[in-house]
């Protein structure tokens, strides 16, 4: 017997007779639909906001026949799987902020694959890698604009910056923004900043950063040294072209 585009309807226990018929009868054989993995889905636990430090436990599920072989995790679309994870659970313990991102799960069996939705998790974390930027990167000349930003990562964002300048031996507020600009900066506003980022969850001091502000005779001299080094440069050239030239 010959079944074409078996199906669900088709599975069942069969057994076949000799013709004409005798008192004889073969073993039953069973027949059932198997199917690759479907309707992949994670479940988490426990629910709600997930804080570090804490811990959290990723289920993958799926409908399969037969049951799923295998299981494989993965975050954020990496080309590898999260390693030691071919378990139908993934346990993070001690959750670092590195550990927020999208989750997804893939079931296997010998008839095929499947991929569940992704879960992000939110793991909520106090200010990291907090540090000053100054802007503009290049010489900061008195009188043009100059702006310090406090950067930081965290979450929730930081909902509080303090800023602090170091004048000899002590330490002064100076504002509670992220950015600290000045619009015409001058020779005054030179010298250590630093600031702190702060959320509910902690807060963190990055290092110091100094503000260098270049004078009107600064500004020349640094002009001057450059166009002595650019003439002394030309006339080494053509010193060296005429030695060639003689040769």
């Amino acid at each position: 017997m010959i079944i074409n585009r078996f199906d669900q309807q088709h599975a069942g226990a069969y057994t076949c007779r000799p013709i004409p018929p005798q008192n004889v009868q073969s073993p039953s054989v069973s027949l059932t639909m198997g199917h690759s993995p479907r309707s992949t889905s994670i479940a988490v636990f426990p629910a709600g906001e997930l804080s570090e430090g804490g811990s959290v436990t990723l289920t993958c599920s799926s409908d399969a026949a037969p049951p799923v072989e295998s299981f494989a995790w993965f975050k954020d679309m990496e080309s590898g799987s999260i390693p030691d994870s071919f378990s139908p659970q993934l346990h993070l313990s001690y959750l670092k902020y590195t550990d927020r991102g999208e989750y997804y799960c893939v079931a296997r069996n010998s008839l095929g694959t499947d991929r569940s939705g992704s879960l992000f998790l939110n793991v909520t974390y106090s200010p990291k890698n907090t540090h000053v930027w100054v802007s503009p990167q290049r010489d900061i000349r008195e009188g043009s604009y100059a702006n310090l930003s406090c950067i930081s990562h965290a979450y929730p964002p930081p909902s509080r910056y303090i800023w602090y300048r170091i004048m000899g031996d002590q330490v002064v507020a100076k504002g509670h923004y992220q950015n600290l600009t000045f619009p015409s900066v001058g020779a005054q506003h030179a010298g250590q900043y630093y600031c702190i980022a702060s959320n509910r969850l902690g807060s963190q001091s990055s290092l110091v950063s100094s503000l260098t502000v270049l004078s009107v005779g600064q500004d020349r001299a640094v002009n001057d040294s450059q166009g002595n080094q650019s003439i002394n440069q030309r006339w080494s050239q053509g010193a060296a072209l005429e030695e060639l030239q003689r040769d």
